[in-house]
């Protein structure tokens, strides 16, 4: 019996010496920065007449993806855009085109003849009418 007994000992302390630990090898896995969304507004001039350019001015804005609220001023001729989304060139020039194709010029984009001849009579605003400017950065 203690034959058997000193056997399972030595079995034990062999097989246990033998256990090598797997190697574990970190990967360093390289991260992308994330630019911090901070809400902003946009604000620049969109040529419009009523009320009726401003429900289209607005609808045209908020289907960009980004776009939280727009509210077009028809005494001031001016648009206010809150995003909370990065701003850069790209995006802007997307809600100018956005509108633009709707049938309403803005301070970077004219609309195409096309679009403008959809409007109803009360929208054809004066393409020559003038804008005030703002920075849309």
């Amino acid at each position: 019996m203690k034959t058997i007994y000193l056997l399972f000992s030595v079995l034990t302390v062999v097989s246990c010496m033998n256990n090598k630990q797997p190697e574990v090898k970190v990967i360093e896995v390289p991260t992308t920065k994330t630019a911090e969304i901070i809400k902003s507004d946009l604000t620049f001039g969109v040529r419009g007449n009523c009320g009726m350019c401003k429900s289209t001015i607005e609808s045209a804005t908020m289907s960009i993806e980004g776009v939280d609220t727009a509210s077009w001023s028809t005494e001031s001729k001016m648009i206010s855009i809150n995003v909370s989304t990065e701003i850069n060139d790209q995006f802007i020039n997307d809600i100018h085109n956005a509108i633009a194709k709707s049938g309403y010029d803005t301070e970077l984009s004219t609309a195409v003849d096309e679009d403008y001849d959809k409007l109803p009579m009360c929208c054809k605003y004066n393409r020559e009418m003038v804008i005030a400017s703002n920075d849309t950065e």
